[in-house]
């Protein structure tokens, strides 16, 4: 018994209690013995349970099969469908035009029209200069057998468009011109008195906006001389999703990408034997239940084929289920991190950090790289014990993002060996090169400023080295952005409703409280708190209560999360597209700069008017900055709130 066998159980139970899970089991292996079979007619059942007891019209022809089998093994709650016009209940493969079934006899019957030759109402085989003929008929007429004018052979012939007599091997369509693309072309349909070319015809199998009432849908009908939906005609929807009913994206086998998903994860995860491995379970479950779109997982297949090639190989237990393991098989690129996110979110793979990881992993094989084995020491020892891998804890730092941390690490690395290797060419040591020539080294780049100062810092506490490369001094807070433009664009951001919330919100954050980008992309889901009269939001240690435009943006963001793939305990206030990560300042940033919002600038004004409106205690709580930097703030803004301490004492 396979796991969809399972499904269709567990949903036909509470239908079904006369019956044993091991006879239902039989029943629809015996229906359904191949898989694909089996899991349509689970979609049909769990979309739409209103099939088994008659409530729903339009059942698919397994669960016909399977709601007569279930009948006639003594489920008394189970309807078995009938014939739409006649009632009977037998096989009903073809879908009425009120929705229902038709038996083969009926559907004849509903598209017989009287015959020329017999005058009995049959179903019409050829049309025979202008009168329609039955196929007996037809084959006693003697105009529809003939010799080909072409290929001059004696068989069935039909009139050509020039009047010549060509059989059917030698009969080309005619052409006319079409309704849909206006264009010449061979006729593939004739709808409502129109001729539709064959493109047209297919492009109706693929949702379009119905110019009657706005909605994506199938446009299979015309109304006022043009195409539109089943609904603005009056007409029952065709071509529709057989398992849920759905008219949006309907994919190959007739399914919507979203009753096509179980289908695509099982055969992403299966084995060569159909089923799951038991350590691939948590990620099905994932797959499943989780809030990503079917076609972001049907296009990342296609995308990124080396990690979808690992994600198979995986499953049919070619490739261990480790870290190691996987990151070389995908060559350490980012459909590496995504695949391994991926597993780590879902719970298949314990809870690592990746770029940690993948940070070591780099280091283990730079390290061996480096052809100077002294060189490759003090590397080895910097990097161990100089370097810091993890983020700086306190509120009033800076959250920074995993990868951009790490990226840094490997940069500084990059750095500091380089500068070995000059220290090497121009004849020194670290402990012989002179002050002038380490300061002429590191001038015109404030790169090499920044990872040599903190080198050879470390070398020189170390007693490895006497010159040292002082840090570049900070820049005063200024700003260049009118107090006019700053409120012009908040007030902005506040009223417009058409914006993202994504946007709106981030882009307040920046204007009304001065906050990174990086601060704004590590905000927690945990940090809203919602009351009846407010919304707030903590960015510190104390809530800040949130202006009214801006709680209802906030609310919207909360509840209606921008990306698809987001971590199973909801951890970001802005989810990023791997899973179990947030977005990037990045990524954000370029959002704030193609609505025209200028971050730096809008952050600096932000900081500057409220250090001078709020004290440097109460800055640094509120914002989360240090109080070295809300003391810079408020220097800038020409308020240095000495007398706070004293006013606080008094109140």
């Amino acid at each position: 018994m396979d796991a969809v066998t399972r499904d269709i159980i567990s949903i036909l139970e509470p239908y079904v209690p006369e019956i044993a899970p091991n006879a239902l089991a039989t029943i629809i292996e015996s229906i359904a013995p191949v898989h694909r079979t089996r899991r349509r007619m689970f979609i049909a059942i769990s979309k739409r349970p209103g099939i088994l007891t008659g409530r729903d019209p339009n059942v698919p022809a397994t669960v016909q099969s399977l709601t007569a089998a279930l009948s006639q093994a003594g489920a008394a709650a189970i309807v078995v469908p009938g014939c739409e016009h006649c009632g009977r209940k037998i096989k009903l493969p073809h879908r009425a035009p009120q929705g229902g079934r038709h038996c083969s006899r009926c559907e004849k019957n509903y598209r017989a029209t009287p015959c020329a030759g017999c005058g009995q109402r049959r179903p019409i085989h050829k049309n025979l200069e202008g009168d329609y003929f039955c196929r007996p008929c037809w084959r006693l007429d003697p105009r529809s057998f003939g010799v080909c004018e072409r290929c001059d052979e004696t068989t069935s012939v039909k009139n050509a468009l020039d009047g010549t007599l060509v059989c059917n091997r030698c009969y080309k369509p005619p052409k006319a011109q079409c309704f849909g693309c206006q264009r010449l072309k061979p006729i593939a349909l004739h709808l409502q008195g129109k001729t539709i070319c064959p493109n047209c015809y297919y492009g109706m199998r693929y949702p379009r906006m119905c110019p009657g009432c706005g909605e994506q849908k199938f446009l299979t009908h015309i109304v006022d001389e043009q195409l539109c939906c089943a609904s603005c005609a009056g007409q029952p929807a065709v071509l529709a999703c057989p398992g849920c009913g759905s008219v949006e994206n309907v994919r190959k086998f007739h399914l919507c990408i979203e009753c096509h998903r179980p289908e695509t994860i099982r055969t992403m995860l299966a084995d060569v034997n159909g089923a799951v491995r038991p350590e691939l379970r948590p990620l099905e479950k994932y797959l499943l239940e989780g809030p990503a779109r079917a076609d972001s997982l049907m296009g990342w297949q296609h995308t990124n084929r080396v990690s979808a090639a690992v994600l198979r190989e995986l499953a049919t237990g070619q490739l261990p289920l480790e870290f190691e393991a996987i990151f070389t098989r995908c060559g350490g690129k980012q459909g590496a991190t995504f695949l391994l996110s991926l597993l780590v979110t879902s719970g298949v793979l314990p809870d690592i950090d990746i770029n940690e990881e993948r940070y070591y992993l780099w280091l283990t094989s730079w390290l061996s790289e480096q052809t100077n084995s002294t060189h490759r020491l003090l590397l080895r020892r910097y990097a161990q014990w100089g370097l810091s891998t993890k983020p700086w804890a306190g509120y009033a730092t800076r959250p920074t993002d995993p990868n951009n941390r790490f990226h840094r690490l490997r940069s500084r690395l990059q750095t500091c060996a380089d500068y070995l290797q000059f220290v090497e060419e121009q004849g020194y040591t670290t402990l012989t090169l002179p002050q002038r020539v380490l300061d002429a080294y590191v001038a015109g780049s404030a790169n090499r400023h920044d990872h040599i100062s903190h080198f050879t810092r470390w070398l020189k506490d170390n007693g490895l080295a006497t010159a040292v490369s002082s840090y570049r001094p900070k820049r005063a807070p200024v700003s260049s952005m009118p107090p006019d433009e700053r409120w012009y664009l908040a007030r902005w951001l506040l009223r417009d409703e058409t914006l993202e919330p994504q946007d709106r919100v981030a882009g307040l954050f920046v204007l009304l409280y001065g906050q990174p980008l990086t601060r704004i992309v590590a905000i927690p889901r945990t940090a809203v708190h919602f009351n009846k009269q407010s919304v707030s939001v903590t960015l510190a240690d104390d809530p800040i209560e949130l202006p009214e435009q801006l709680g209802h943006a906030v609310t919207l963001l909360y509840q209606n999360p921008p990306r698809t793939h987001r971590d199973i305990n909801d951890t970001w206030l802005f989810p990023g597209r791997w899973p179990g990560r947030r977005l990037t300042a990045g990524a954000l940033g370029s959002r704030l700069n193609r609505l025209g919002i200028p971050v730096n600038r809008s952050r600096s004004a932000a900081l500057l008017e409220l250090a001078a409106e709020i004290p440097v205690p109460l800055l640094s709580e509120l914002l989360g900055i240090s109080t070295v930097s809300a003391a810079r703030w408020a220097s800038a803004a020409n308020r240095d709130w000495s007398t706070y301490p004293a006013l606080r004492m008094n109140n």
